[in-house]
């Protein structure tokens, strides 16, 4: 059974959040982007999380756009989808929120949706938004806008998705506790992410200057960022309100930078009479059922038809906390079970097997102890990673002349193929690419990518005609050739008979080629006039 804990009466409580008072509003926010389907449409959603200490929340909020490419900038007014309460606080505290009829520390998230069309594509859209004012903070100078920005790269991707944040948005966290939080990335389009902490933004989307002893890089003292998951790791030792600004950038299959979202938020801290959960280092008991799901660390590695069951265990050091465990693998891994064993220690069983068209992301599992008012929580990210389905390429049929001379049988290949495949030829010999037409065999030629061994690959075909030609002609006749000393006159060409036409038959006049024909073989007159 789980313990409900209230472990300090109502002032010390108030003593505790007091730094929070003087809020202004905007905590913490975000844009993200959706393609619609339709070229260069996109629906941009804003996600604002407002202390409830503060002033009401925008009502109809503005982005404001930018691009690189001297294109006319559109405007966009945005309307609000849906709003609730997401304070870190146990079940009976709720309403005792400022969000409410009290004075608990409250938090609200409202977010706002519209669409757009952005014409023509380029390399970038910038879309921004700006408020005033951000809550207090301890560790920027002064009382500040809140300014966030995302950009779309839609000239290399014209219809990719941006990251989506579920973690807890405004974490409250302990003094002399480590912390452990990860932001629950759902990337759509299976792109590689890559976070790095940045510089939070006022008005104009200008740099904000940082108390001393802080900095956009070391916003909380000895924080730091794992660039691929995004989890956030540190040991908080002074009370306040910390503003962590992180920038999520994608990229493409090909190393391709597609689109960015400046994710800002601030971090709690206070001095709790409770101790939060512990998070684990790595997942425990991997079992891929004989399938190709391999393991590193918090890092599963899959593809079709692979398979996994893992654990995640949570343990905290107040032996008489019961943890209750939740995840967002619903959002993001559908059909896998998530299984909650014990209390304290407690283990989270996820097990799943790979579904066709699922493209990867980070799921994450959140331990909350559940202690009034505010609960102790400890996350931890597990690394979906889906290599990007190969591309070799479409099949083709080409044909040349055997004096055509060096080619490359990649061109040859329809779509975009992806590189560091191998060639093959009907009897499975390698290829060398790089062939001259005069000692290119008729035949197919395939390009592989992937394991040909373990069944893993893709491939595509080149069905290739070499031809050698010959022709014969005539001329027929030739009258007029020069009258009067004048260059007219007319000329036939008769019986053009060979193989490997059509032909290029060219007509030069005075050692200068005045007209260039394509005819085909078979006795027919061509008819040369000037005059």
């Amino acid at each position: 059974m789980n313990k409900i804990k209230f472990l300090l009466p109502l002032f010390s409580l108030l003593t505790l959040f007091s730094f929070n008072s003087s809020a202004a509003h905007i905590a913490g926010g975000n844009i993200a982007y959706e393609c619609t389907g339709v070229p260069n449409q996109f629906t941009i959603t804003l996600t604002l999380y407002r202390d409830c200490n503060g002033v009401s929340a925008p009502t109809s909020p503005s982005i404001v756009f930018s691009n690189d490419c001297g294109a006319t900038n559109p405007s966009l007014f945005l309307t609000l989808q849906s709003s609730s309460e997401v304070s870190q606080l146990c079940t009976p505290e709720i309403p005792n929120s400022t969000c409410g009829t009290g004075s608990l520390p409250g938090m609200e998230e409202y977010i706002y949706t519209g669409t757009v069309t952005l014409n023509p594509v380029c390399d970038a859209w910038t879309m921004s938004y700006q408020v005033c004012d951000r809550n207090p903070s301890t560790n920027l100078v002064g009382t500040n806008y809140f300014y966030i920005k995302s950009t779309i790269n839609s000239a290399t991707a014209a219809c990719n998705n941006s990251p989506i944040i579920t973690s807890q948005p405004i974490p409250y966290v302990c003094t002399n506790v480590p912390v452990s939080y990860d932001f629950g990335v759902l990337e759509p389009d299976g792109n590689t992410l890559n976070f790095s902490l940045v510089n939070a933004l006022g008005s104009g989307g200008v740099n904000i200057t940082y108390v001393g002893g802080y900095s956009a890089a070391v916003p909380i003292p000895g924080i730091t960022i794992n660039p691929t998951s995004g989890q956030l790791n540190f040991i908080p030792t002074v009370p306040g309100n910390y503003v962590v600004t992180v920038m999520i950038e994608e990229y493409d299959a090909m190393g391709n930078l597609v689109g960015t979202m400046m994710h800002d938020i601030q971090f709690v801290v206070q001095v709790c009479p409770n101790t939060p959960p512990n998070a684990p280092l790595t997942i425990t008991n991997f079992d891929n059922f004989g399938t190709n799901a391999v393991f590193s660390g918090n890092t599963i590695t899959l593809c079709t038809d692979d398979q996994f069951c893992f654990d995640v265990v949570f343990d905290d050091p107040d032996m008489g906390d019961d943890l209750v465990l939740t995840s967002n693998i619903d959002l993001f891994l559908p059909g896998a079970t998530f299984t909650q064993t014990g209390t304290n220690p407690t283990t989270a069983t996820i097990c799943w097997t790979f579904q066709a068209g699922y493209t990867g992301s980070i799921i994450s599992v959140v331990a909350s102890d559940e202690v009034c008012p505010v609960p102790g929580i400890a996350s931890f990210p597990i690394i979906l990673d889906v290599p990007p389905p190969l591309n070799p390429g479409l099949d083709s049929v080409v044909a040349f002349c055997d004096d055509a001379g060096l080619l490359n049988l990649v061109d040859m290949l329809g779509g975009s193929p992806q590189t560091g495949g191998v060639w093959v030829d009907a009897g499975n010999d390698p290829v060398n690419p790089l062939a001259n037409t005069d000692t290119l065999a008729n035949g197919v030629y395939e390009y592989i990518l992937g394991d040909v061994t373990s069944g893993s690959y893709a491939s595509a075909e080149v069905y290739a005609t070499i031809t050698g030609f010959t022709a014969n002609w005539v001329l027929d006749s030739l009258s007029n050739g020069d009258c009067g000393g004048g260059d007219d006159g007319t000329a036939f060409v008769n019986n053009i008979n060979g193989s490997g036409g059509p032909f290029e038959v060219e007509w030069i006049l005075n050692g200068t080629t005045v007209e260039t024909v394509n005819v085909n073989s078979g006795g027919s007159s061509y008819q040369m006039i000037w005059e």
